[in-house]
């Protein structure tokens, strides 16, 4: 059988060569075969159908640059509100979030799993170091294979850039450093924001209510 003509791909600083065998990520572009968790990339492509208006973000992008943001993983986040998918912005306002394979900065709008509908902006002095240091954990996590629960994650990607950017002094971030600075004091991008967060968990809080006060 005939082998398909390699084609090189360059990304950031690195070539990678692609043979057409790899998946799509969450954004449509295409990625090599090895590595990365297509469940991910697949489940983002799912969220964005399954979001609300039809298909369309679920909310209006009003990211600040230099932002953390956050969007729901239905159902997932129905059930927890605090579990969702992480990216930050840089300078210029452009997205770079990690599902499992290269990182290509684009809109928020373009986020994984839909627009943000959650940020927390970060108190950056110096953003070509910000800027270098997104970009430096970007190539770092072509290296990560993805898991979710006990290993690199979109949340550890920041938290990555946040370490080498030193901030606040430190360099030991973490994801649920993260998760609890959104959950906690992240700010929603207008009311679509806050109802495609929180719907879905006070419907369900109010189903199990209803059954436990029903008897």
């Amino acid at each position: 059988m005939e082998r398909a003509p390699l084609v090189r791909v360059r990304m950031k600083s690195m070539d990678r060569l692609d043979d057409g065998s790899g998946t799509e990520d969450g954004r449509g572009h295409r990625m090599g075969g090895g590595g990365g968790s297509t469940f991910y990339r697949r489940a983002g492509a799912i969220q964005r159908l399954c979001s609300f208006g039809g298909g369309r973000p679920c909310c209006s992008s009003g990211v600040p640059p230099c932002s953390i943001v956050w969007t729901p993983i239905h159902p997932i986040t129905w059930f927890a509100p605090f579990v969702g998918h992480m990216g930050a912005t840089d300078s210029d306002g452009k997205l770079h979030d990690w599902g499992g394979g290269p990182i290509e900065p684009c809109a928020p709008a373009g986020m994984m799993f839909g627009a943000p509908c959650r940020y927390l902006p970060l108190k950056i002095t110096d953003v070509a170091a910000w800027d270098a240091a997104l970009n430096q954990s970007d190539v770092d996590y072509l290296e990560h294979m993805h898991c979710m629960l006990c290993g690199h994650d979109c949340h550890s990607h920041v938290a990555h850039a946040l370490d080498l950017h030193e901030y606040w002094g430190c360099t030991w971030h973490n994801k649920i450093e993260l998760a609890a600075l959104v959950f906690f004091f992240g700010r929603h991008l207008g009311v679509s924001g806050f109802v495609a967060t929180w719907l879905g968990t006070a419907i369900i809080l109010a189903i199990v209510l209803a059954v436990k006060f029903a008897g």
